[in-house]
């Protein structure tokens, strides 16, 4: 008797023959009862056929892994830079600077009024081999030319600095419900800014299309989504206001979408941004290009009570954003909503990443969801919702417009 083969074929499966089976367990029950629906209203069914991979503009490179980023933001620049040069030491490529006057400080922030706090924050750190992200509300401005001052101090060419500024206005327009000036001023002010960051050769980006304040505040996949469409169209002109060339502007302005516990949801999502910001480009007549994403694991989903379960959503957010192609990823450590987090919760939110990029390879394949019924499904169904929504903002005189009526915050 000769042995079977370990390679013997599986008999044909076919979708009929699964739907067979199903309604066999469902007893009589309708099979609509399996099918699920999101907050946007998109039907999730249990099963769905293979799709042909979506091409997305501007995924990184297979084998480039994501930049882990850590925030910066106890009080004290001189207590806060031994955990930053800790945080780098451990893996980190960017430091994001969290003032006080962020939206997202969350009680904390590291105090920046002279160069002087800048450079003892900084102190044995090489800017020049590092990436920052400024996180600092209407404070952004200041903070940018201190650091200026720093690098001329240390005679440290400024363009050879990689700088996110993060100008958002709308973004702390809509989280505070009031802005310290009207917001004309205020774009004449980051206009002003923006043109003195060209002249002097400045790498990076200035504007920040946030999703973090429409998240927090409860909205939806669609809703964050359009919102930060809404926000990239506003900070595409205001660029072009500053002198910037077409494309130039729309490099001006990156993304910062939100990563939570809901895996697959969150790498539609990022995927999603990427095909929305394709489109508004191919609208404007410029190539498919690339739009920098950086994803911030949700403060909406931290729990003060026993937070040890944050390191789980906090890693599952982490990898979805990672796989979906992010280009950085900051993983808020998870005892944040009790205050200030030690060196012990910002090396686990660190070493998390480290772990998925190291450990488990997941940089390797780029876009490993590509291909996958459920993940194309749920992007595309995304990105035309959100579109659709930001089409409706546009038309209703952009975000500015209806921040001040309440239509998005209603």
């Amino acid at each position: 008797m000769s042995p079977s083969p370990l390679a013997t074929p599986f008999a044909p499966a076919t979708e009929a023959h699964w739907r067979a089976a199903v309604d066999k367990a469902l007893k009589g029950q309708p099979f609509e009862r399996l099918v699920s629906t999101t907050a946007d209203g998109i039907p999730l069914k249990p099963l769905y056929d293979r799709a042909p991979p979506r091409s997305l503009a501007g995924t990184r490179e297979p084998g480039m892994p994501w930049r882990i980023a850590c925030r910066v933001d106890h009080p004290d620049p001189r207590h806060a830079n031994p955990l930053a040069l800790a945080d780098l030491e451990g893996g980190a490529s960017i430091l994001t600077l969290v003032t006080p006057a962020s939206p997202f400080a969350h009680g904390a922030g590291v105090s920046i009024e002279t160069v002087h706090d800048l450079a003892d924050l900084f102190d044995g750190v090489l800017l020049d081999l590092i990436g920052l992200r400024l996180d600092a509300g209407h404070e952004a401005r200041h903070v940018l030319a201190t650091l200026i001052a720093l690098a001329e101090r240390r005679h440290l060419p400024i363009e050879q600095l990689t700088v996110n500024v993060g100008f958002d206005p709308l973004g702390y327009f809509a989280t505070k419900g009031r802005l310290l000036s009207s917001f004309e001023v205020l774009a004449e002010r980051v206009c002003d800014a923006a043109k003195a960051v060209k002249r002097l050769g400045l790498r990076g980006t200035l504007f920040s299309a946030d999703g973090r304040p429409w998240h927090a505040a409860g909205a939806t996949p669609v809703q964050e989504l359009a919102a930060i469409a809404a926000q990239y169209a506003t900070y595409w002109r205001l660029a072009e206001r500053a002198g910037y060339e077409l494309e130039d502007a729309a490099n001006a302005v990156d993304l910062i979408v939100v990563a939570d516990q809901d895996q697959f949801g969150t790498i539609a999502k990022v995927r999603a941004a990427r095909l929305i910001i394709a489109r508004m480009r191919a609208a404007a007549g410029l190539a498919s290009g690339s739009v920098s994403i950086h994803a911030e694991t949700a403060w909406r989903m931290m729990t003060k009570r026993d937070s040890n379960v944050n390191m789980l959503r906090g890693t599952i957010a982490a990898f979805a954003a990672g796989v979906a192609g992010a280009d950085s990823v900051c993983l808020v450590p998870h005892t944040q909503a009790n205050g200030l987090p030690d060196a012990t919760a910002r090396r686990i939110a660190r070493n998390a990443q480290s772990i998925l990029i190291e450990e488990s390879n997941l940089h390797r394949v780029a876009d490993p969801a590509a291909g996958s019924g459920y993940v194309e499904a749920l992007t595309e169904d995304l990105a035309q919702r959100a579109w659709q929504a930001f089409q409706q903002i546009e038309a209703q005189g952009g975000l500015v417009e209806n921040l001040r009526a309440g239509r998005l915050q209603a």
